[in-house]
């Protein structure tokens, strides 16, 4: 059992060579990682209840060591530590080739706080630094008994005393200013939980009152991550200091200047310990007065530690991207059939003692000890009704530091209780038991789903269609269903393109994915044309963003247009990608300077030497073009401005368009805001920061803390993106969007990777390739003995459409029918159901080959009868064609196939 101290990790089982010990006991670490000790004046401190830690498999006794350099604080006897006065006081630890200084921090027995690091820099003359810092990259030095970090023309870093990594949690105090920059948007910085390229950071600007003045950050894989902004009252004066306080408590991290709370993060949940320092970027900063202190109650007892990202399976399949299986947890015995598979989640009753109970309401074990059980190999998945049961759980697994996690909830409220005592929790709307069949359904389902700020729905499978799911998932909304115990269920969900299924037998599931052999697409991967684009900045039907080219793209077979929004000096909306227009159209004007009609009467450079005239469109302009057009809209958001995002969904509402219209930025705050203005509506994080392709674990910990707590898709560029972190975060709900692909190595790698759609501006690439497979229904009654052949039709994504016959894949045949290989009944023993699914063959541009599959289809073979009109089902002849009258077949036909 893993188990971590504030400080001290534990060592091993002593083993008997030269007393050094290659495994784990339960006595503290003394590493030179972790070099740090608490006391109280008057303790004693036995060494030889510790254990030195040599390397990553060695350990030694304090017996074999060489202890010196005592400082008056403390005093030795054999191995035993007398704390004589408060402080840090430094002794010299040395073993081998290691020279290891180890600090006995003491506080006086009354006191509640140790001082971990407190001076200024009073008498201490100009030039190098003193002993314990050091500098990392650029230039720093005493000046003026100040210590000068100097970071103009590049950026400079100082690190404290390395004992200070032994801490988790701390209090930060130093007074800074900024002399110097190379313009008001430098900026200096105090870190923490440093190691080298990945810290957090609170970060000041020259101009703090920048809306971007004050930030939390995070350095992750050498990319900034800024997820946290605000303004300070004022700009930083060279001649005054500014006293800085940064409170790290666990995953909170509030950040003050001269007491004032300005930013409150609680998802620093990547990085548990590093070094402590400073940085000046473009700037010369003066700091000065340091303190870091340890409150009592900061300090974390023994607990087990939770692996941060669990290893899921992953399924031997051909499908892109399969489905996500998640299982409901009746027993401990159940993990010991998952020695070789096993499905990604698990299910847990959790009742108000936090006992995880079975379907009968049976206690299997405390939920800490099942939490255990499952650690590092499944995502744990709290079914929850009660919204005071689901906060206690969320403040317990908050506690424990689990941050892969779903609440499944038939109530928003309950997700956004549990959400609101930890924002790590992944929501799940359970609508199982909801019908649906239309598109304002399937709208209500949208909404419902994104203001409970969950990232998946649970539908109800007695309902699942592709178009059902088609629809959803083209509007950011990831599909789960349930499945029951035999291949019909199954297969009726898998083939829908649903992104989880909850199944009872996952091996059974499993066994089933294992039947795809070939590159099989159950799901639609949108193509998303990028300012309208569909044929490049040059050879498209007209410039960027302007109503002409999108149109084109449409026609095309785009599914998503994108484009972008600035706001207007009369505070309305525009369709421009830049700030300027200089770049875009016959003159150069700033956006937010400019009237709109000024901007409207500015012409578009016809880039593409297409002859015809274009203009700049308002936003009000082109939502009316595109209303009720088979297209959904990803608007991004270019500045972060509240103001924007409320003239925007103003405009949106007012046109009904809601269903129309998803909202992408790069802005963080833009996206906190969504869950006030506008909550019903789903937007997607645009990031170029969070990915690394050489560790899927650091990836997960990016995406989960900074998407999570804000409850959007993300939206990356795509460099970093593997088909295996795709699959990852399908696992965890998450859906990917990437941008901007063009070349057709790229395009088709990636089509095959398991996105959810493809930001390109040559979406003509995808145009003449098979990707819809159709039927007019699912559901055929056919008369006994007349003749029946199955058509349906090929549609490429340009929207050329083909008739299509082929062999039935038979999965029940109570009738015991037989077909032909083009779909055409031969003959029919009984009458009853014949459940089935067809497939086809599809190629990319590239030449690769993939295949594409129907819905699961049920033909009903009946004897005539006088009521045979009344039915509501679809009766078929040799033509394959409805046999009933156009008003009745208009009455029937379903609202979402027309």
């Amino acid at each position: 059992m893993k188990k971590i101290f504030i400080i001290l990790a534990f060592a091993g089982l002593v083993l008997g060579l030269q007393k050094e010990v290659k495994a784990a006991d339960d006595r503290p670490i003394i590493s030179a990682s972790q070099n740090a000790i608490l006391a109280n004046v008057g303790d004693t401190i036995d060494l030889a209840d510790y254990v030195f830690q040599h390397n990553a498999t060695t350990f030694v006794e304090f017996d074999q060591v060489v202890l010196t350099g005592f400082s008056a604080g403390i005093t030795l006897n054999g191995t035993v530590i007398t704390v004589n006065q408060k402080g840090q006081h430094p002794f010299l630890l040395q073993y081998q080739s290691a020279n290891i200084y180890v600090y006995v921090v003491a506080k006086e027995t009354n006191e509640t706080e140790y001082v971990l690091f407190e001076t200024g820099f009073d008498g201490v003359p100009n030039g190098k630094l003193p002993n314990g810092y050091s500098t990392v990259a650029g230039s720093s030095g005493i000046q003026n008994e100040q210590l000068l970090v100097a970071g103009r023309g590049g950026s400079s870093m100082v690190t404290l005393p390395n004992y200070l990594r032994s801490f988790m949690n701390y209090i930060i105090e130093v007074d800074m200013t900024i002399v110097e920059v190379d313009n008001d948007s430098r900026w200096a910085s105090v870190m923490f939980r440093y190691s080298t390229e990945n810290y957090y950071q609170m970060a000041i600007r020259k101009d703090a009152t920048a809306a971007n003045g004050v930030e939390f950050a995070k350095r992750t894989n050498g990319a900034w991550n800024v997820t946290n902004t605000t303004a300070y009252s004022e700009q930083i004066s060279p001649v005054k200091m500014y006293n800085l306080k940064i409170d790290v408590l666990d995953a909170t991290i509030k950040e003050y200047i001269n007491d004032e709370l300005l930013i409150t993060h609680e998802q620093a949940l990547e990085y548990k310990r590093g070094l402590i320092g400073v940085q000046a970027s473009g700037a010369n900063a003066l700091f000065d007065n340091f303190k870091i202190t340890l409150p009592e109650s900061y300090i974390r007892t023994e607990t087990f530690e939770f692996t941060r990202i669990p290893t899921i399976y992953e399924p031997n399949t051909k499908i892109v991207n399969p489905a996500t299986i998640l299982t409901p947890f009746e027993s401990m015995a159940q993990l010991e059939g998952y020695a070789t598979r096993r499905p990604a989640t698990l299910l847990l009753n959790v009742n108000n003692d936090l006992d995880v109970m079975n379907a009968d309401n049976v206690k299997i074990d405390s939920l800490y000890n099942v939490l255990i059980e499952l650690d590092g190999k499944y995502i744990p998945a709290f079914k929850v009704e009660d919204a005071t049961l689901a906060v206690k759980i969320a403040e317990r697994i908050k506690l424990w530091g689990i941050l892969d996690v779903f609440f499944i909830s038939t109530e928003k409220d309950v997700i956004l209780a549990a959400r609101g005592e930890y924002e790590m929790i992944r929501g799940v709307l359970d609508l199982s038991q909801r019908a649906f069949s239309t598109k304002a359904d399937l709208d209500q389902i949208r909404k419902d789903t994104n203001s409970a700020q969950s990232v998946a729905v649970i539908l109800n499978p007695d309902f699942l269609e592709k178009v059902h799911v088609n629809y959803l998932q083209q509007r950011l909304v990831t599909v789960w269903s349930m499945a029951e115990n035999n291949d019909e269920s199954r297969l009726n969900v898998l083939l829908s393109g649903a992104n989880g299924i909850i199944t009872n037998n996952p091996m059974a599931l499993l066994d089933l994915y294992e039947t795809f052999t070939t590159t099989t697409h159950l799901r639609e991967v949108f193509i998303i044309a990028h300012r309208g684009l569909h044929n490049g900045y040059t050879e498209s039907a007209g410039p960027e963003n302007s109503i002409e080219v999108a149109l084109q793209a449409i026609e095309n077979g785009a599914k998503i247009l994108e484009t972008d929004v600035h706001l207007t000096f009369d505070e309305q909306v525009v369709v421009m990608h830049d700030a300027t227009t200089g770049r875009t159209a016959s003159q150069n004007f700033t956006v937010s300077a400019q009237l709109l009609g000024a901007l409207e009467n500015l012409t578009l450079l016809d880039v593409s030497n297409t002859g015809n005239t274009f203009y700049i469109p308002s936003f009000d302009t082109y939502l009316d073009t595109f209303k009720d057009k088979d297209v959904v809209l990803f608007i991004e958001i270019k500045p972060t401005n509240q103001l924007l995002l409320e003239k925007v969904r103003d405009m949106v509402l007012e046109k009904d368009m809601e269903n129309q219209v998803v909202l992408i930025m790069f802005g963080a705050q833009n996206i906190v805001n969504m869950k006030t203005v506008m909550p019903t509506m789903v937007n997607g994080y645009l990031t170029g920061a969070l990915l690394n392709s050489n560790s899927i674990e650091n990836s997960m910990l990016s995406v989960l803390t900074s998407i999570v707590p804000m409850k959007s898709t993300l939206n990356p560029s795509y460099g970093q993106l593997t088909p295996e972190f795709t699959k990852a975060l399908t696992h965890r709900g998450i859906t990917v969007w990437p941008w901007t692909i063009d070349d057709g190595t790229s395009l088709s790698y990636y089509y095959n990777a398991g996105v959810g759609g493809i930001t390109t501006n040559v979406s003509d690439y995808f145009k003449d390739m098979y990707m819809y497979l159709n039927y007019e229904t699912t559901q055929f009654k056919v008369v006994k003995g007349e003749p029946f052949i199955l058509s349906g039709e090929l549609k490429t994504k340009g929207g050329s459409v083909y008739p299509y016959r082929t062999e039935l894949v038979i999965v029940r045949n109570d009738a015991k029918a037989t077909f032909d290989g083009s779909g055409k009944l031969i003959s029919a023993e009984d009458l009853g159901e014949v459940v089935f699914y067809t497939k086809a063959i599809s190629t990319l541009p590239n030449g690769n080959v993939i295949e594409i599959y129907s819905d699961l289809m049920t033909i009903t073979l009946v004897e005539p009868s006088a009521t045979l009109w009344s039915n509501p089902w679809i009766y078929v002849g040799f033509s394959g064609v409805s046999t009933l009258a156009v008003g009745i077949w208009l009455t029937l036909k379903k609202v979402t196939k027309k």
